[in-house]
């Protein structure tokens, strides 16, 4: 039988399949336009804070680069874009404990050190740079909003989405069954969801020890977490670096902490 016009026969056990990345330009297209129409309604600063807000229960990557190639084009707005950033990778953490704990609540206690350590940070950090923005006059002038799709933008997207994808799917498949943590820093590349859902399910049946699970769901948020960082430093303007990269770091720190103690049995 022919396959399916979203699935070519030298990919059938790849997820690379074009409807999902196709998915990922539509979604970041989405989050441009949102961020349009709540820039004319609530004024441009405040629209890109609750887009990053919005679009952070749906994929903090997709607004993470989005607001990373945005800050290239409006410098002038790479707080209220890293704001928006950071808020997004705050609420991250959080959706991803809801999900796994709904399958394996055994996991809610040991995943709650590592996981809301990293939104907390998350989310200090956008509350202080909310502070600073609010502190600061503003300024009347509107700032000139392009093509709401940013589609060229949307593309690049996809194909890095695709490419970084086939990239971690191609090394889980070297790594074989060499561990569950390999796998997590693969898969943690481009997502947390999978993964954190295929370990819950496996916590969840007695497959799997809780630790283990826990470590695993960690380290592929605390990796996707970094790569969030290096889209900010490849994408973004050097404002919205010297802005946001302190505040990634020491997210990542606290997420390995978090790991350490689970590691040692102490959490």
């Amino acid at each position: 039988a022919p396959a399916p016009a979203d699935q070519a026969p030298w990919y059938r056990d790849l997820s690379v399949h074009p409807r999902k990345i196709w998915f990922m330009v539509i979604l970041i297209s989405g989050i441009s336009f949102a961020g349009y129409v709540l820039g004319k309604v609530l004024g441009a600063g405040r629209g890109l804070i609750l887009t990053g807000v919005v679009g952070g229960l749906v994929s903090s990557t997709a607004v993470s680069l989005s607001y990373a190639q945005k800050s290239r084009t409006s410098p002038e707005h790479s707080r209220q874009l890293a704001i928006g950033i950071l808020l997004a990778n705050a609420i991250m953490p959080v959706r991803l404990l809801v999900v796994v704990g709904v399958i394996a609540p055994l996991l809610l206690g040991p995943l709650a050190l590592p996981l809301l350590a990293m939104s907390g940070v998350a989310a200090a950090a956008s509350l202080v740079l909310y502070l600073r923005e609010r502190a600061q006059p503003r300024q009347e002038q509107a700032v000139p909003l392009k093509n709401p799709f940013e589609l060229g933008p949307a593309l690049q997207f996809g194909f890095l989405f695709g490419a970084v994808l086939f990239a971690a799917e191609v090394a889980q498949g070297f790594f074989g069954d060499a561990g569950l943590y390999a796998v997590a820093v693969v898969t943690g590349l481009t997502d947390v969801d999978a993964i954190g859902l295929a370990v819950a399910n496996m916590v969840a049946d007695g497959s799997q020890a809780t630790s283990v699970g826990a470590i695993t769901i960690a380290l592929a948020a605390t990796t996707n977490t970094l790569v969030k960082g290096g889209f900010v430093v490849t994408a973004g303007s050097a404002r919205l670096r010297k802005i946001t990269l302190l505040s990634f770091g020491i997210m990542a720190a606290a997420a390995a902490g978090g790991i350490a103690l689970i590691w040692s049995g102490q959490a």
